[in-house]
């Protein structure tokens, strides 16, 4: 099984349809994850047909930021257990497997309001005894050295 998760900063130009058409032609993931579509959920559902899935849940974006789409294929079975703004959360399950519980992720952007975002994830982690996946686009670095932007990052 393989799984992508890439945030794609927006689905509204060609080169970013056509550069998510190679990834999924190269390495035929089971479970797709994008991030940041910029899309309404039932325009990011479209793309479900068009790229071979069978499944899909999106989450509508924000003005013009945000939004989320999880595709899947057969035989997969994506039951879906919780999702906002900023995360999917599913348990999949595959014929005479052990269920897994999966988080597909795009972190708070707003530093001061990530502690919320970690609160979830922390809570998510009591609540599921089983294998988990988390995975996405956590808006976080581990060291100074990882971050590129205007203003610097502490290590705190």
């Amino acid at each position: 099984m393989s799984i992508l998760a890439w945030n794609c900063r927006g689905l509204g130009s060609d080169a970013t349809v056509g550069e998510l058409r190679y990834l999924v032609k190269k390495f035929r993931p089971a479970l797709l994850f994008l991030s940041e579509t910029k899309m309404w959920d039932n325009k990011a559902k479209n793309f479900m047909w068009s790229l071979g899935y069978s499944g899909s849940f999106a989450v509508s974006c924000v003005g013009r930021s945000g939004g989320l789409a999880l595709f899947w294929k057969q035989p997969y079975v994506v039951s879906l257990k919780g999702f906002n703004s900023h995360c999917i959360d599913v348990v999949v399950k595959m014929e005479d497997s052990t269920e897994w519980r999966a988080t597909f992720v795009y972190g708070e952007p707003r530093r001061e309001l990530r502690y919320i975002f970690w609160d979830l994830l922390r809570r998510f982690s009591r609540e599921w005894k089983g294998p988990w996946l988390c995975c996405g686009d956590f808006n976080e670095v581990l060291c100074r050295d990882e971050h590129y932007g205007v203003r610097d990052r502490s290590d705190a």
